[in-house]
Order: structure tokens, then C-alpha cells, then sequence
């Protein structure tokens, strides 16, 4: 009797088990489930759409689509727990193509943050209660080592209205010692507006209804950290920060122009690259941006099989970035396949090779070597 009540024990333990398993529904194998943000945020402020995998994938690379609509394009921004994840966004024709790398595979393997942000400004005129849809397009994809993998996409909204929006903060990335003021730049701010944030902070003060600083109580890396911020109404936003950094210079070729770089955590001082042999429409770009608290000098030197050396040297100021084709990069001097351009920084940057095809219209991204 004892092991027919045994029997029938476990039974209802690994029924209970089946059945919390299935409560959690699980993504199927090689499936990847994404997950797209629902927003709320008044005309004229500025939405982040948030891209969640809903369980760790190990994303090598990701190709992706979103329709702008009425929205503006301010930034894209790719994380990975290692830092190693890079990409770049190009508009056209009101699609955003998204394009992002990480060597290691390591994409996906952060849940507490989205492995892709979308930043996109509303125009005042958009009718406050309109509604759009917020998905990915239909080709999509994600692929880890060992091949593509079956995509899923959960759709969000965004629905235009509420009182508050953030529309950035500054500085957004980088690693900052305790005393640096954060200022939180949005629209709706007032005196009953709450601000929350993992990372510590020893004041808050709300110094209009466009800005509200924080100060940091320690050292303090701010990629990827959210901030929210909420109003008695229960409005609210929240804003996964980024240094989306100053260009010092428009860069030369249209098709740069209309590309978002999403840098990589990861920074370095030495780096190298070998020209590709590249077809009449296509061109290899560098994308650096500096986020450090001070300014830094970067030196290119380009060895050439034929012409000899040519160097040239260009200043980032912090929170700065500059991104155009390697040819401008040395004043004008051509470059060609075969050639070796070797970087070097007083200071470690964020780095990142871009392959733009004009005939196309598209632009890739990858990594020189470090």
C-alpha cells in the first residue's frame, strides 16, 4: 500500500511539473521570441522602442527591419553582456535596416536589458491618441553559430499619449566618477515627477520641465542603464541609456549620411584593418566615437603597397564620434585593396568597420582587428 501511495505521489508531482511547464510555455527549439516594447508618449517627445529576447539566445548576427511611419530616427543602440556586439541602421524610404554583429555570440545573452533599442522622435502634429503598430518586418532575422534560427516576434504599440517623455541622456555611456552630473532631457517634467534608477545617485533635482539632473554617488557605467521617470498621473518612460555622440564632421558619401552606427561597449586604442577588394559602388568606412570624460587624438597610418605611408590625425572630443570612408579619413589620399590602415589612440574608443554599397543602398557592419 505504502508504494502504491509512493506511485501515485509521484505521479501528482511530475503532473504539477507538466503542468508549470506548460504554464510557462517555452520557446520552442531553435526558436528565438522577440519581443517588442508597448509605449505610451505624447506628441512632439520621443520614443525608445525595446527589443527583449524572451529567453538567452547566443546571437553571431541579426538582420532586422522597422518601419519608421511618422517617427524620426535618433539613435540605434545593440548590447551585449560582453560588450563585443556592434551594428549600424540605415533609413530608406522609411524602412530602418539593422544590421548588428557579435563575434563571440554573445547578443543575446543579456535578459535584464534589450539586445536592440530604436530611439525615434513624434512630430507635435501627430494626433494626440493615435495609435501605431511596433514590430519587426518580415525578414527579420537572427542567427547563432550554428545556423539561422526560426524568428518570433511579439508586436507592441505605441500609443500617442500621456504627459512625459524622455528624449536622451547625457552623458549616455561611458564610464563616470561619482559627483558627474546626469542630465535626464525630455518634455513634462514637473514637481511630482518621480525618477528611478538602479545605478546610485546622491541628488535629484528637476531643473525644468525639459531637463532633471542627477548626480552620481559612485563610479558609475551608464551604457545600458535604465532610468525611469513617472508623473501622479501614472504617466511614464523609461529610457535605456546610450551615447549617441556628436558628429565633428558630416561624413562625405550620402549613404553615411543616412547610417546609424551602433558602437560596441568595447573599447581600444590599436586597431587594423586590410583594404578589401570592394566593387566601384561599394567603399569600407571606420565609425569611432569617444566616451571618455576627456578629449583624445586619433593617428591613421596607411601603409601602402605602392605609394609608401600617409598619416593623418583627427581630435574627438568627449561624447563625440566621427564615421566616414577610409579615403576621407586620410584627407583624400586613395587607398587600395591590399593597403593597411593601422589606428591608434591616445586613449581607448569605440571602434567600428562599416561596408556600404551604394548601388544597394545598404551598409554592414564588422570589426578590424584588435
Amino acid at each position: 500500500m505504502q508504494s502504491i501511495d509512493r506511485l501515485i505521489t509521484a505521479g501528482l508531482l511530475a503532473s504539477a511539473a507538466l503542468l508549470a511547464a506548460g504554464k510557462q510555455n517555452p520557446t520552442p527549439a531553435n526558436t528565438a521570441e522577440v519581443r517588442v516594447s508597448s509605449e505610451m508618449i505624447p506628441p512632439g517627445g520621443t520614443v525608445q522602442v525595446k527589443f527583449s529576447l524572451t529567453e538567452p539566445q547566443p546571437i553571431t548576427s541579426t538582420g532586422s527591419s522597422f518601419a519608421m511611419g511618422v517617427m524620426s530616427v535618433d539613435g540605434v543602440a545593440v548590447w551585449s553582456p560582453a560588450g563585443d556586439a556592434g551594428g549600424v541602421g540605415v533609413l530608406n524610404n522609411g524602412q530602418l535596416h539593422i544590421s548588428a554583429i557579435s563575434p563571440s555570440g554573445n547578443l543575446g545573452n543579456g535578459l535584464d536589458y534589450p539586445f536592440l533599442t530604436i530611439t525615434s522622435d513624434i512630430p507635435a502634429s501627430v494626433k494626440y491618441g493615435s495609435s501605431f503598430p511596433l514590430t519587426l518586418g518580415a525578414d527579420s532575422s537572427i542567427s547563432t553559430a550554428a545556423g539561422p534560427m526560426t524568428l518570433l516576434v511579439k508586436p507592441g504599440r505605441l500609443d500617442v499619449k500621456g504627459s512625459v517623455s524622455i528624449h536622451g541622456v547625457y552623458p549616455g555611456g561611458g564610464n563616470w566618477p561619482a559627483g558627474t552630473v546626469v542630465k535626464v532631457l525630455g518634455s513634462g517634467f514637473q514637481a511630482g515627477t518621480k525618477v528611478t534608477t538602479k545605478f546610485a545617485v546622491s541628488s535629484i533635482y528637476i531643473v525644468s520641465s525639459g531637463e532633471i539632473d542627477l548626480t552620481l554617488k559612485d563610479q558609475t557605467y551608464l551604457d545600458s542603464q535604465a532610468v525611469t521617470v513617472q508623473h501622479p498621473d501614472r504617466s511614464s518612460d523609461r529610457y535605456f541609456c546610450y551615447l549617441r555622440g556628436v558628429p565633428v564632421r558630416v561624413p562625405s558619401r550620402t549613404l553615411l549620411q543616412h547610417a546609424e552606427p551602433a558602437f560596441p561597449l568595447q573599447s581600444h586604442a590599436i586597431a587594423s584593418l586590410v583594404v578589401p577588394d570592394l566593387s566601384s559602388s561599394q567603399f569600407a568606412a571606420l565609425a569611432l566615437q569617444n566616451a571618455n570624460p576627456g578629449p583624445l587624438v586619433v593617428t591613421f597610418q596607411l601603409v601602402s603597397r605602392t605609394a609608401g605611408t600617409q598619416s593623418t590625425t583627427v581630435t574627438l572630443p568627449s561624447g563625440t564620434r566621427i564615421v566616414d570612408d577610409l579615403s576621407s579619413l586620410l584627407d583624400g589620399y586613395p587607398v587600395a585593396p591590399g593597403d593597411t590602415l593601422q589606428l591608434t589612440a591616445t586613449a581607448p574608443l569605440q571602434i567600428l568597420g562599416l561596408l556600404g554599397d551604394e548601388s544597394a543602398f545598404t551598409v554592414a557592419p564588422f570589426f578590424p582587428v584588435f
